[in-house]
């Protein structure tokens, strides 16, 4: 049954065998691929609609989360009704920096409102500018509807070009009791649905045409090509068998120019050009072994005269000829001088030398190349060396150089009595053979130089490992006496600051309506100014710790895309310009971090704080990926940027890059230090790219989970380790 199936197909023609083949390998992958692009493209419009409505999901959400919401709830149910007032303003601002940043390039959000719980707009942003109008929408329908909602729910309009999405805010940290209900966040937002399906029948419809004309056209020219190469393939096939048989004498005639026309008439010149590879590989098979014996010879020596004596002689042998000369660089001149010699005829080329451009040797140095001369005497009549080759009775030469770190070191001749005796491929053989001579003369010559430092090298590193040793000593002592010394003033600066801090802070509460505006704006200043301080004592403190190895890790479980935004929120008040925006671009697949998140955050907010300091305008984007296991979060800005000869110094304790008496930045120049040793605590480090006026980029690598040796009890989400020594 088998046989009856399968000889009808071997009986057809090739070319019937070859359409039958390739026609269904064309035309099925073509139509699967159109119909899968077709599926595909219908549905892009539902795809692109859900990442939309989930992009707004999370915006919603990351409002919702806002501090300010929970204080002015808080304020108000206490009846402090001025600093309920104070955190609704806060609140405002924050929306309305919300609407700018999203509607910068297009129109995406038309109100973004937060209602209280009993339904009364205490913030709204219309469009991108703040709504002085506050409404009553205690008895609307969605009000009403969003109080019916648990916590982290989402109330979502029916899909439309105008959309309505909301959230409950709930005070859930009170323990078991209920969650109490603080208001919800309402986005009125554009949805382009018709723009979503547009592009999916676009998309479709070129799919479509796309492959009916390339399936069309594949078909067509399949047919036409396995009909012209039907006929020749025959013919080249019965030639191959008797090329294959041994017969050299081939002549296939095609007239076509083609690839088979090519091909035939390779095979034409297949069977001249055999016989002659078959006895010049047999020769090189010859020359090669003989040249490997000769390098491995060559390379057992291992002091320098030895070596030179057996390069000259093996040289002589390889290209059987009878006097071979070897000259090399005298050391601290550019002279040259024949340091071994072979053959019956070499006594009076003993002692020769030459400087660049004198002589066949001389020519050879100053070019680098190898060179050949087929009578000396002719081509080189007014060299100062013809007395002594005429003497040597000597006709043809060949020479090429010892090359070491591009630089010539040598000269190796091969001489004949011969004219024209010597031909390229003996030049490629000598040249071979230089190449393992020079190696055997640097390893000599190494080796020559080891044996005679090498007592001189044993005295002196004895003599420095001591010296070193108590420099050592030294250093340590003086480094620990400092770190205590930074760890005890940093503590007994702290604690006043800290009060000062505070009674200010209490001052500015109290007294905001009683003192006149000059005084306010000096207390503030001052405030300022010992936050600063404080930081600035903070900072020397935990680099103490660090260089005491003190300094202690504990691991939670956190999410990087929450931690991210949070410190974005915390560095925005230090924006100075409205031409500077601060963007997140945290990837989404991100797995749950198991690390140190305190520490993180301060290695962002470090870097954060950088970048707004020495960016005025433009933008500051946090971005992060993940791969195999480790996190790249990266810290860009549009700022000045950093010197090339500055980027290492900048993560030195006490280093800044425009340091001196004259900078225009404050900060101690810890910052960069102390995230750099934080990043290695948690496993990882800390890089710097940057480019003077167009910005920098710092990106911390770190892994996702720390290793699991390092932690107590992973499963209590607490886990801690000593940082070790610093160094």
């Amino acid at each position: 049954m088998r046989v009856g199936l399968t000889r009808p197909f071997r009986d057809l023609s090739i070319g019937t065998k070859m359409l039958a083949i390739i026609l269904p390998l064309i035309a099925i992958p073509m139509i699967i691929l159109g119909a899968v692009g077709y599926i595909s493209s219908a549905g892009e419009a539902t795809a692109s609609g859900a990442r939309y409505l989930k992009e707004r999901g999370s915006d919603l959400r990351a409002i919702a989360d806002n501090p300010s919401i929970r204080d002015y709830f808080d304020n108000r149910h206490y009846g402090l009704l001025e600093e309920a007032e104070v955190y609704r303003r806060d609140l405002e601002r924050s929306l309305l920096q919300f609407a700018q940043r999203l509607n910068s390039n297009e129109t995406i959000y038309r109100t973004v409102r937060y209602v209280d719980d009993h339904g009364i707009e205490i913030a709204k942003i219309t469009g991108s500018v703040v709504e002085p109008v506050h409404e009553d929408l205690g008895q609307s329908s969605i009000f009403l509807a969003i109080k019916q909602l648990q916590p982290n729910e989402i109330y979502a309009s029916s899909i439309d070009p105008e959309m309505t999405y909301a959230i409950p805010v709930y005070e859930t940290s009170g323990g078991s009791g209920a969650p109490i209900f603080q208001g919800a966040v309402i986005l009125d937002f554009l949805y382009p649905i018709e723009e979503f399906r547009r592009s999916s029948r676009v998309i479709a419809l070129t799919f479509i045409i796309i492959t009916s004309a390339s399936l069309a056209g594949a078909i067509l020219l399949t047919v036409y090509r396995v009909r012209r190469l039907t006929y020749p393939i025959r013919r080249l096939a019965d030639a191959a068998n008797l090329i294959a048989a041994g017969q050299r004498d081939i002549d296939v005639t095609i007239d076509t120019k083609d690839e088979v026309g090519r091909l035939a008439h390779s095979f034409n010149e297949m069977a001249a050009a055999l016989k002659r590879n078959e006895e010049a590989l047999q020769r090189k098979i010859v020359e090669t072994t003989a040249l490997y014996e000769i390098g491995q010879e060559i390379s057992a020596q291992v002091t320098l005269q030895p070596t030179l004596d057996l390069i000259v002689k093996r040289a002589c042998t390889l290209l059987k000829s009878e006097v071979s000369l070897l000259a090399l660089r005298e050391d601290g001149s550019d002279e040259f001088v024949i340091r071994a010699r072979t053959g019956d005829r070499s006594e009076a080329a003993a002692g020769i030398r030459f400087r660049p451009g004198e002589g066949l040797g001389g020519q050879v140095v100053s070019t680098g190349a190898p060179m050949r001369v087929g009578d000396y005497l002719g081509e080189y009549s007014h060299s100062p060396f013809v007395p002594i080759v005429r003497e040597m009775s000597l006709r043809s030469f060949v020479a090429v150089p010892l090359k070491a770190d591009q630089q010539v070191i040598g000269v190796l001749f091969v001489l004949s009595a011969a004219p024209h005796k010597f031909d390229e491929e003996d030049i490629q053989l000598l040249a071979a053979l230089a190449t393992q001579a020079t190696i055997s003369i640097n390893n000599a010559t190494l080796y020559q130089q080891v044996q005679e430092h090498a007592e001189q090298l044993e005295a002196r590193i004895a003599d420095r490992t001591r010296q070193l040793r108590e420099l050592n000593e030294k250093l340590e002592e003086a480094s620990r006496h400092k770190s205590e010394f930074l760890a005890n003033m940093s503590h007994e600066l702290r604690t006043p600051m800290n009060a000062i801090i505070g009674f200010t802070r209490l001052v500015m509460r109290r007294s905001k309506d009683q003192l006149a505006p000059r005084q306010y704006e000096n207390l503030q200043k001052s405030l300022t100014s010992a936050e600063h301080l404080l930081t600035l004592i903070n900072q020397i403190l935990d680099l103490s710790k660090i260089e005491a190895g003190r300094l202690e890790v504990y691991a939670s479980r956190f999410r990087l895309d929450g931690l991210v935004e949070e410190c974005l929120r915390t560095v925005e008040p230090m924006v100075r310009s409205d031409g500077l925006e601060l963007l997140s671009k945290v990837d989404q697949d991100i797995p749950e971090f198991i690390s140190d998140e305190d520490k993180l955050k301060q290695i962002l907010l470090n870097l954060l704080s950088n970048a707004v300091k020495f960016t005025e305008r433009g933008r500051i984007t946090v971005s992060a990926q993940h791969s195999a296991g480790w996190a790249s979060i990266s810290v860009s800005d549009t700022g000045s940027g950093i010197p090339a000869d500055k980027l290492e110094l900048i993560f030195e304790e006490f280093r800044q890059v425009d340091g001196g008496a004259t900078r225009q930045h404050g900060g101690t120049g810890l910052g960069l230090s102390i995230s750099r040793h934080l990043a290695r605590l948690l496993g990882g480090d800390i890089v710097v790219d940057s480019t003077l006026g167009q910005g920098s980029t710092f990106t911390v690598n770190v892994p996702v989970h720390l290793p699991s040796a390092e932690f107590e009890d992973v499963g209590s989400n607490v886990a801690k380790r000593s940082t070790g020594s610093p160094r």
